[in-house]
């Protein structure tokens, strides 16, 4: 189906409405009507509690948003979001091209979100990646931040979850591990919101644009995120 990014984040339309899809929320919901939705066929019953009020998500993307497609439902099919075509499906589409480079991230479910556990680099290795699909820029956990380079670049930002957030952009090179290669791409991250950062479980949270501007692929069942270079 056709994916639109307003504001960098993956907005699809299902029977006349738009749907935020976010790997970083947990839950599914629709702010008015039937509290049940189709998706790829099959039917699901919506989240009673939306995880962000509508005035936040229509700021977040400068539209009208109906609701948040989230990992209750993710979690159970799959995703391909390729920016190259702008087209989303909830499925696990190998790429049409066999000879396409891949890095394959393996990832694991915790407290509700998919987070990438090994592979991804960043001065060292990085560990409790949060990928989320919702989140408009990178962050960075403050224990990295002075091995990064101060851009003098100003952020703001709109996060459902923390409010606003503001700072001075921090460049790093993220490595993606691929089959013969590493393939580096220069990344600009904000500060890690302070409950995170506090929590100490997350070095990141890294959203689509930050990982590739081509195809990435989330495998839930077996758990493998494939990232096109």
């Amino acid at each position: 189906m056709k994916l639109t990014m307003p504001n960098n984040h993956p907005v699809v339309r299902l029977n006349g409405e738009n749907f935020i899809v976010d790997t970083g929320s947990p839950v599914s919901f629709r702010y008015a009507g039937p509290q049940a939705l189709e998706v790829a066929g099959q039917g699901y019953l919506l989240c009673a509690s939306p995880f962000c009020d509508k005035e936040t998500a229509d700021a977040l993307t400068g539209i009208d948003v109906d609701g948040f497609i989230g990992m209750d439902i993710l979690q159970k099919s799959g995703l391909t979001i390729d920016l190259e075509r702008g087209t989303l499906d909830f499925a696990a589409l190998p790429d049409p091209d066999p000879s396409a480079e891949y890095a394959r991230l393996p990832f694991e479910l915790f407290m509700g979100l998919y987070v990438v556990t090994d592979g991804l680099y960043l001065q060292r290795q990085l560990r409790g990646v949060i990928i989320d699909t919702g989140a408009r820029i990178p962050y960075i956990t403050s224990r990295l931040a002075g091995v990064l380079e101060t851009t003098g670049d100003p952020y703001e930002d709109l996060s459902a979850q923390f409010g606003n957030l503001s700072g001075e952009f921090l460049r790093g090179r993220l490595i993606l591990p691929a089959e013969d290669r590493d393939v580096a791409r220069s990344v600009d991250f904000g500060l890690m919101p302070k409950l995170l950062d506090l929590f100490g479980q997350f070095d990141g949270i890294l959203g689509v644009t930050a990982l590739t501007d081509k195809r990435i692929v989330f495998d839930f069942e077996r758990k493998v995120l494939g990232v096109k270079l």
